[in-house]
């Protein structure tokens, strides 16, 4: 139960980080706009999204919506019952980052993404932060798992 509090803190962490990102984004880049911070490797370039993972899954905001309560809902189940190397980073790295496009979709119907890196879509921490979650959570699974 003690390291149940790491995956609150980061998930809060991530979520914190995410808005605040996100509403600096809204107001000082236009949307459309892009800045480039390595050239012609890596921008920040403001537009929003109504889907999900590359701009899948357009438009479908309630379906997101309730999909995203669902695995939140999971994911806290699932923290509980197993037991892996770096759990609580991962779970807390994949929570705050539904949670934060979670926000956006319920507040603006829409994701705040701007982080641009050529010959990729562009993104925004949530999504970084729940590919990172995956990402270890696999490699933990794999390497420990039963």
């Amino acid at each position: 139960m003690k390291n149940d509090r790491y995956f609150y803190i980061i998930a809060l962490s991530v979520l914190i980080i995410d808005q605040l990102s996100k509403i600096i984004v809204r107001k000082t880049i236009p949307t459309g706009k892009e800045i480039p911070l390595i050239k012609g490797i890596f921008s920040l370039t403001h537009i929003t999204n109504s889907g999900s993972l590359f701009g899948m899954f357009q438009n479908a905001t309630s379906i997101l919506i309730v999909s995203s309560f669902f695995v939140t809902f999971l994911i806290i189940y699932i923290e509980r019952k197993i037991n892996l190397p770096y759990k609580e980073v991962a779970f807390g790295l994949i929570m705050g980052g539904i949670l934060g496009n979670l926000i956006d979709r319920i507040i603006f119907r829409q994701v705040t993404d701007f982080l641009f890196l050529k010959h990729w879509p562009v993104f925004n921490i949530a999504d970084a932060s729940i590919d990172i979650g995956i990402a270890i959570f696999i490699i933990s699974y794999l390497k420990h798992g039963k």
